[in-house]
């Protein structure tokens, strides 16, 4: 047996029956499609390459940055509020490393499975936030308003496999929902506090 994430993802389309003189308005499936949607979302390790990589508490701001780290494999985004005691050490510049300590080549580490949790919280102390965040898979600056974005709304995940980018290429930024401008500022800040957990491949 081999590790593996495990997964799954459901929709509903519900449509809002409008209200009239006798009956309030109510809420039903969509005829044509009638029932939910979803499926399974699983990957497994490949071989011993693989690793394992967690963050509870990436802080990503109102600036695109890799949601990993650059070419000096330390990280831009974790905060350093976060747990130095009883999880990874998630200081501001620290080493990107996976669970198992050894430390990421984010120009080379290879991304095959991603999840990414809005927490609807902006730091560490559970400020609430309304903020989303969006990212990219294609190494551009991460923005709200443009189309190759992927949006995580607050207290939202999403999760996927992907195709092997490599970690530096992969980009974040906080903004309103459904691309409405700017973040935010929700209680003094604009950053959103997310949980992100990873499959990657060490190249090395």
């Amino acid at each position: 047996m081999a590790d593996t994430a495990r997964g799954a993802v459901s929709m509903t389309p519900v449509v809002t029956i409008a209200a009239d003189s006798d009956a309030d308005a109510v809420d039903a499936i969509h005829h044509n499609i009638k029932t939910s949607v979803g499926g399974d979302c699983t990957f497994s390790f490949q071989d011993a390459d693989d690793n394992w990589f967690y963050a509870p508490n990436v802080i990503v701001t109102n600036s695109s940055e890799e949601l990993f780290g650059a070419s000096d494999n330390a990280t831009d985004l974790v905060g350093a509020s976060g747990d130095q005691t009883n999880g990874p050490d998630e200081a501001a510049g620290a080493a990107v490393q996976f669970t198992d300590d050894s430390n990421a080549d984010c120009d080379a580490d290879k991304v095959w499975f991603l999840l990414v949790k809005n927490t609807g919280t902006s730091d560490t102390s559970n400020t609430t936030t309304t903020n989303s965040v969006y990212f990219n898979l294609d190494g551009g600056t991460a923005a709200h308003g443009t189309a190759d974005q992927i949006e995580v709304p607050s207290g939202e995940a999403w999760i996927g496999r992907v195709n092997g980018q490599v970690m530096s290429n992969i980009f974040i930024i906080s903004g309103q929902t459904r691309a409405a401008g700017a973040a935010a500022t929700v209680n003094s800040s604009t950053s959103v506090r997310c949980t992100v957990v990873a499959i990657v491949e060490d190249v090395a």
